[in-house]
C-alpha cells in the first residue's frame, strides 16, 4: 500500500545470495521510527497523548527465467513495535507487458490504496492516528490474498485484484472490516500518464459482493495530478456505499487535496486537506476536516519529516478537535 513517501532515496542498497541456475535473491529493506503526539481541543476531554513507535520492515525477493515468463516472488518480513508478522507476499509471471500471480499486498494486481495526490511522508489516514473515519481505500482486495494481473499500457497500469474470500488475510483475504465475513471483493483501476505533460491520473474501483438481503458495497476513486519542476499538485474524490450492509444505510463522499514543493535533494514540503462527508440514516453527518503540513529533510541514508496536522470534528462528533505533531525517521537498506 502506498501510504507511505519514502523520503530516503539515496543508498537503497540491497544484498544478493547465491542461489540455483539463473535465480538471485535480494533482500532490501528499512527501520522507522515515529515520535507523535496528539493533543484533544475540546475542554471536556482536554487531554492528550505521545508515543514512539517503531517498524522494521524486511523485504526478501528471489525471481528467474522460465520457459513462459520471468518468475518473480517475495515476502515482507515486519516488525511494528512488539508485534511480528509476515502477512505481504507474492509470486508473479511476467512476459512482455503483462504480469499475472497470486499475493497479498505485493505483487500483480490493481491497489486501489495508492494515490497520485503528492504527499511528503504518510497519506492523511495515517498521520491522524485513529481521531479520524478517513481512509484512503475503503475497499482493497488487493491488501489480501488475492488473484492479480496487470497490464502495462497508455503510459501506465491496468489491474485487477479479485480475492476470493474475506475471512481471514493471511490464508485468505480481506477487503473492509465492516463487510461480512466470507464476501469475495475484486477491484479495478489504472494509475499512470496517459497524455504526458506532468499529468497523472487514477481511476478505480472496487466492490464487496453483497448477500441476499443486502446490496454490494462499493467505492469508486479518481484522482488527478500535475507536475512542472519543482511543484507537484493534485486532487482525489472518493465515495463508498455499505450497500445497507447490516441494515443501516452510509454512505462517505471525500476530496484530498495536496501540494508539494522539492526545494533541492534533500528538502521537500508538503501540504494537504482531506474533507469527508457522511450520509448515515442511523448517526450525525458532522463533516470531517483534515489539514497538515510536511517538512522532509534526507540527510544522505538518514531521512526524516515533521508533520502538524489539524483535525475538525473527528470521526464525525462536531467540536471533536485535534492536533496532530509527528515526527518520523527511515533508515534504508
Amino acid at each position: 500500500m502506498n501510504k507511505k513517501l519514502l523520503l530516503t532515496t539515496a543508498l537503497v542498497g540491497s544484498v544478493v545470495l547465491g542461489g540455483f541456475a539463473q535465480a538471485a535473491t535480494k533482500i532490501t529493506g528499512d527501520l522507522e521510527v515515529t515520535l507523535s503526539s496528539v493533543s484533544a481541543e475540546k475542554a471536556a476531554t482536554n487531554t492528550g497523548s505521545s508515543d514512539i513507535g517503531r517498524e522494521a520492515n524486511l523485504i526478501v525477493e528471489g525471481g528467474n527465467d522460465t520457459a513462459i515468463g520471468a518468475l518473480t516472488y517475495g515476502t515482507k518480513f515486519t516488525v511494528d513495535g512488539t508485534s511480528a508478522t509476515a502477512t505481504e507476499w507474492y509470486t508473479s509471471i511476467s512476459k512482455g507487458m503483462v504480469t499475472a500471480g497470486i499475493g497479498a499486498d505485493m505483487g500483480a494486481g490493481s491497489d486501489i490504496d495508492g494515490t497520485v495526490v503528492p504527499h511528503v511522508s504518510d497519506q492523511a489516514d495515517t498521520l491522524n492516528r485513529g481521531t479520524a473515519t478517513y481512509l484512503s481505500s475503503h475497499i482493497n482486495p488487493y491488501a489480501s490474498a488475492h488473484v492479480g494481473l496487470d497490464v502495462k499500457a497508455l503510459g501506465g497500469k491496468f489491474g485487477v485484484s479479485y480475492s476470493p474470500n474475506n475471512s481471514n488475510t493471511v490464508a485468505e483475504s480481506a477487503a473492509f472490516t465492516g463487510d461480512a465475513i466470507g464476501d469475495s471483493a475484486i477491484e479495478y483501476s489504472y494509475i499512470g500518464s496517459p497524455v504526458g505533460y506532468g499529468i497523472s491520473i487514477q481511476a478505480a474501483h472496487a466492490e464487496v459482493n453483497g448477500d441476499a438481503t443486502s446490496k454490494s458495497a462499493e467505492t469508486n476513486k479518481f484522482g488527478v495530478a500535475y507536475a512542472a519542476g519543482a511543484f507537484k499538485i493534485g486532487a482525489a474524490v472518493q465515495d463508498y456505499t455499505n450497500g445497507n450492509n447490516g441494515g443501516s444505510q452510509l454512505d462517505y463522499s471525500s476530496i484530498a487535496l495536496g501540494a508539494t514543493f522539492t526545494a533541492s535533494d534533500n528538502l521537500s514540503i508538503g501540504i494537504g486537506s482531506t474533507e469527508m462527508s457522511r450520509s448515515s440514516d442511523a448517526a450525525a453527518n458532522t463533516d470531517e476536516k483534515i489539514k497538515f503540513i510536511t517538512v522532509g529533510y534526507n540527510l544522505g541514508g538518514l531521512g526524516f519529516d515533521l508533520s502538524v496536522a489539524n483535525v475538525d470534528n473527528g470521526k464525525f462528533v462536531s467540536g471533536d478537535d485535534f492536533q496532530i505533531v509527528q515526527l518520523r525517521t527511515i533508515n534504508k537498506f
